[in-house]
């Protein structure tokens, strides 16, 4: 009994030191992040055209942020693929399972807001409302929104969402189901006159040069 006693403790002191081992050769570089520029399309709906307030248009400052972040992380050894690389109209669940197809492990959803009484400011980020996605989004949410709050963006804090099919918005339900923490990063009011002096002082560039830190 002693033996196997011991026997079993050198066992598990060696398999430890192999667990600890492989994850010390396991950067952060490893992650697999796919960004996902909102809307796209030639067509005249919402959803694919987002909200629009000149000389900003969602569609394509989504695209020009998500862009930007992509060559930040890329220069740092992430491995980075987008789901639109052009004007082009994807529904949610093929953007959750490309996603899937390249292995992605985390998904960020880029947004711009707006609201009809102009009144609102600043970035928010939604996330899922379960489990670990609920964990893996808020914690990287909340660092996203302080780096945008250092270079003049209002926070407005990490928030979910529950609907009828769960997590209410479907880039984050449809992720779940691939099994890919996801977020939306609204990245600010475009048609509030403080966050727009934000982006025309920072630059579009600028802003994604936020969310990649």
């Amino acid at each position: 009994m002693k033996k196997l006693k011991k026997y079993l403790l050198t066992l598990s002191a060696v398999t430890a030191f192999l667990l600890t081992a492989a994850f010390s050769t396991k950067t952060a570089n490893a992650t697999v992040i796919v960004l996902d520029p909102g809307h796209g399309g030639n067509g005249v709906t919402s959803s694919q055209t987002g909200c629009n307030y000149a000389p900003y248009y969602e569609k394509d400052m989504t695209l020009q942020i998500a862009t930007q972040i992509k060559n930040d992380l890329s220069a740092a050894g992430y491995t980075v693929y987008m789901t639109r690389t052009g004007d082009t109209s994807l529904d949610l669940a093929q953007r959750a399972a490309y996603a899937k197809s390249v292995g992605g492990n985390l998904l960020i959803s880029i947004h711009c807001n707006a609201c009809g009484s102009h009144t609102l400011a600043g970035a928010e980020v939604w996330t899922s409302a379960y489990g670990t996605y609920n964990t893996v989004g808020k914690g990287l949410g909340n660092q996203i929104l302080a780096s945008l709050s250092s270079v003049g963006l209002g926070s407005r804090g990490v928030k979910t969402k529950i609907g009828d099919r769960g997590d209410y918005y479907g880039i984050i339900r449809e992720s779940l189901n691939n099994g890919i923490p996801a977020i939306i990063l609204e990245q600010a009011y475009i048609d509030n006159e403080t966050d727009r002096a934000v982006i025309a002082s920072q630059g579009v560039n600028g802003l994604a040069d936020a969310d990649a830190k």
